[in-house]
Parts: C-alpha cells; structure tokens; sequence
C-alpha cells in the first residue's frame, strides 16, 4: 500500500477513516472535516508521528458527506 505525506479530504466522515490512517507516512498530515451529516461537523488535521497519529481540531464546519 503507497503512503502518503499530505492528505485533504473534502468530504466529511463521522471520524477519520482508519484505511486512510493507515496510508498516511510518519510525518505526513491529513485535513478532513470530521462529524455527523447535518451536525456539528470539525476540520480537524491529523498528524502521524513515531508513536501513532495525533488529532487537532481546527474549526467547526459543514461538508457533505464522504460516500
């Protein structure tokens, strides 16, 4: 499986999906709009590291949803 080092999503997903976690590479980030449709919806980056991936939320949004 390729990995990656930047990722943007933009479509939102009750939470990040972990196939595309499991793509990103130590050092990489993704964007993607995290929350339930037609609810409070956050655009969160997540970072992977050494030691897993950390999540920060950035603002609240509203996107349509990943299919």
């Amino acid at each position: 499986m390729r990995s990656f080092r930047p990722k943007s999503l933009s479509a939102a997903a009750p939470t990040m999906p972990q196939a595309l976690l499991d793509q990103l590479a130590v050092g990489g980030r993704a964007v993607m709009p995290v929350g339930p449709q037609g609810g409070e919806q956050v655009l969160t980056l997540f970072v992977r590291g050494a030691e897993g991936v950390e999540e920060h939320p950035l603002q609240r949004v509203s996107f349509v949803p990943l299919l």
